[in-house]
């Protein structure tokens, strides 16, 4: 009887110890992907802003989730190189994964799991961030919608990632074509990026990637995309073509709005004052 007292009291005086070296770190102001939207077993980085909780600046940071399942189960005090993140500076950590890979789920799997949920912490298990998760966008139904173009987000911004599908079963001439490539611009082409078959490197660059069965997605952050964007530059809107190999066929003249900008707020200047008196502290 003495001997479960004693363990109990052990438990009830360690306790508040634990719960009080276990410190909550607070919520991330933001999370999103790049790409926009993306498979299972698509490679994707997801990233995480962190500037409203108290995580340190060069705080090194792991990912331990445990849905769609728990990749790192039985290291929550000695976290796995593989669940580490990479600081991005200003406050902004990500991780490039693949979730099936990561996860070892089927695509299936992940769609009939309750979705990514996780934590955010330091290698030890010291430090964390709320529970939370990061959302996930399907567009299977692009595949049955009859379109030509999907946008995500439909009104994209200039520093943010925007994800474009095409369907080029609408369109005759694409039927077999060893690529399809992204002739574009930004303002009605005041800020080109044409595709260019004869230079390697541009005709890379402006290549879409192949879903199969004629579906196509270009993934791209428009200020990085773009080369030559002018300072103070506002994006009104994404011009393009969707062109087959040499031009053997196009998608015709196509244009996506982009979002509202909204100016940041002016710099303040405040003055402090050189002297205190006794006013200052009433």
């Amino acid at each position: 009887m003495q001997r479960i007292i004693y363990t109990v009291l052990i438990v009830l005086f360690a306790a508040p110890t634990f719960l009080q070296a276990q410190q909550e770190m607070g919520a991330p102001n933001k999370i999103w992907s790049f790409p926009v939207v993306y498979a299972y077993d698509e490679e994707v980085t997801w990233y995480f802003d962190l500037s409203t909780t108290t995580f340190s600046p060069e705080e090194e940071i792991y990912l331990w989730a445990w849905s769609p399942s728990e990749p790192d189960a039985g290291n929550w005090e000695n976290s796995s190189d593989f669940a580490h993140l990479k600081n991005e500076g200003n406050m902004i950590w990500s991780i490039t994964l693949t979730p099936t890979q990561y996860f070892s789920k089927t695509i299936e799997e992940i769609a009939g799991s309750a979705g990514f949920w996780m934590r955010l912490k330091d290698r030890t298990g010291g430090r964390q961030s709320d529970v939370l998760s990061v959302d996930y966008t399907p567009f299977s139904s692009f595949y049955t919608a009859n379109e030509l173009i999907r946008s995500y987000p439909d009104a994209p911004s200039l520093n943010e990632g925007v994800s474009i599908l095409f369907n080029s079963n609408l369109v005759a001439g694409f039927e077999n074509a060893p690529s399809v490539h992204f002739h574009s611009g930004l303002n009605n082409w005041s800020v080109p990026q044409e595709y260019q078959a004869w230079i390697p490197e541009v005709s890379e660059k402006t290549k879409l990637k192949n879903l199969g069965d004629g579906f196509y997605k270009m993934d791209f952050v428009p200020s990085e995309y773009y080369d030559n964007i002018p300072d103070g530059f506002i994006m009104e809107n994404i011009t393009f073509l969707i062109v087959a190999t040499d031009w053997a066929a196009n998608s015709g003249d196509q244009v996506i709005n982009a979002a509202e900008f909204i100016p940041p707020p002016p710099t303040t200047f405040k003055f402090f004052s050189l002297q205190i008196s006794k006013k200052d502290f009433l």
